[in-house]
């Protein structure tokens, strides 16, 4: 696959990811970052299974690993029984971006004609993972993710109240500084996926963990499908959000609202609704999940 990391970037290419896709007969791709957590891969890939397999789809999981621990060993003997699990092992001279730059690995590495990503701490429902991808695969929406902040929702698992709080105003934030954000609730999520036709010639920088806020903002896409989840308990080996994570954050937020690229599309895209509100051209699918639209200008 042509397809390159460096601390620059990488940009994926259509024609061979579209190529590669029919060789392999995939038409999603589970995205999952690993680190040092084997205590929940056995499980969320059961999980994955049981919600999966009776959709019919064509899928592969594909684990982008950067553990130190038994977490390898337990994804490879998956990869081996033969079944839809892939494993993509990262040395430590090859981590860049943490679990964003893994993440990041992982699509450029997808075979699949769409992509969901999903962490491996169990916090994100796997079984929301087949009413997300009817709704890539029917070509209902561009990009869908889950949300923590539309009704049904909760982020009580996020942590404690400061950094709920602190969710929220990082949320806010995003939204301020980058107006192709505002279509969507929560652009923080980890628990997304999308068409990556999108990714055509649009180079992502996995210098931070929000590699759906890098999807909105650099990419043309039309609509947002959401689907409201409720934040599971953080597994064994997730670490907090640390001062120097926050600071990455603000950083990248600074270099999108100056990237000339992101401005581009800023001035060709017509948000739909209040600056910080929920577009105006809503609907609900027979999924349950809320459609909703931004419309370009062009």
């Amino acid at each position: 696959m042509i397809s390159t990391l460096t601390p620059a970037g990488w940009t994926r290419s259509l024609t061979e990811a579209t190529s590669n896709a029919a060789a392999e007969r995939v038409q999603l791709t589970v995205v999952v970052p690993t680190r040092n957590e084997p205590d929940t891969v056995d499980e969320l890939v059961e999980r994955i299974r049981r919600t999966l397999g009776p959709t019919g789809f064509r899928y592969e999981v594909l684990f982008i690993d950067d553990s130190d621990d038994a977490t390898t060993k337990t994804i490879a003997a998956h990869a081996c029984q033969g079944s839809v699990v892939r494993l993509l092992h990262r040395p430590p001279s090859a981590r860049t971006g943490g679990r964003g730059g893994a993440r990041h690995t992982g699509l450029s590495e997808a075979r699949g004609t769409h992509a969901l990503c999903i962490d491996a701490d169990l916090r994100h429902p796997p079984e929301l993972l087949a009413p997300m991808a009817r709704v890539l695969l029917a070509g209902r929406a561009d990009v869908v993710l889950g949300t923590r902040y539309l009704a049904g929702g909760d982020n009580a698992g996020g942590g404690g109240p400061w950094r709920r709080c602190a969710s929220v105003i990082a949320r806010d934030i995003a939204r301020a500084a980058v107006p192709g954000l505002r279509g969507s609730t929560d652009p923080g999520s980890d628990f997304f996926g999308f068409d990556v036709r999108l990714l055509d010639g649009v180079v992502l920088r996995p210098l931070a963990a929000t590699t759906l806020i890098d999807v909105l903002a650099r990419s043309s896409w039309t609509s947002i499908a959401e689907v409201p989840y409720r934040v599971g308990s953080s597994g064994p080996g997730r670490s907090s959000v640390s001062t120097s994570d926050s600071l990455r954050f603000v950083r990248h937020l600074a270099r999108l609202r100056c990237d000339p690229t992101v401005r581009l599309l800023r001035r060709r895209t017509a948000a739909v609704g209040q600056a910080f509100g929920v577009p105006a051209d809503v609907s609900e699918t027979s999924d349950g999940l809320l459609t909703m639209v931004m419309r370009h200008s062009s």
